[in-house]
């Protein structure tokens, strides 16, 4: 079970500061002729994140409390609600740079500024798609459209 992370005491990662960057998911070959080859590595991508805290003086030691003794130092995996789209949606996270590395204290407040790894980024599920690209036909319509005698031939 993963630990979530507290929204309430720390506050989710600033909006005019993250970006989301996916990893690279094609494996190109050039070939000695002819066009490269090319294949997707996996269906499951991670994205990289790109996140800042922006947090009162007083909670700098708990925010890195947290993160050491309860995320162990960043490496385990948590559920950390992120803005995709339209929604905000938990996604399971991991640090893979400690926001103690880029710390910026201020008069008043201090600022974490960490790289985030997401395990698999959402995306709509795959019958929204279907729907969409459908649209404004259904599924049912599609298949009762469908000729089956364009793929068998009857002898």
């Amino acid at each position: 079970m993963l630990i979530d992370w507290p929204v309430k005491t720390f506050g989710l990662p600033q909006l005019n500061s993250y970006t989301l960057k996916r990893q690279p998911n094609i494996l190109r070959t050039p070939m000695a002729s002819g066009h490269a080859r090319q294949r997707r590595i996996n269906n499951s991508v991670p994205t990289k994140m790109t996140a800042q805290w922006l947090l009162n003086l007083d909670k700098r030691n708990d925010f890195i409390g947290f993160i050491d003794y309860a995320l162990s130092g960043g490496n385990t995996w948590f559920n950390l609600p992120i803005k995709v789209g339209d929604q905000l949606i938990d996604h399971e996270c991991r640090f893979t740079t400690h926001p103690a590395d880029d710390e910026t204290p201020t008069l008043n407040h201090i600022i974490f500024k960490s790289v985030i790894e997401i395990r698999k980024a959402y995306r709509s599920p795959d019958e929204a798609i279907v729907t969409s690209i459908l649209s404004p036909m259904t599924i049912d319509d599609f298949v009762a459209g469908a000729s089956m005698s364009l793929y068998y031939k009857e002898n």
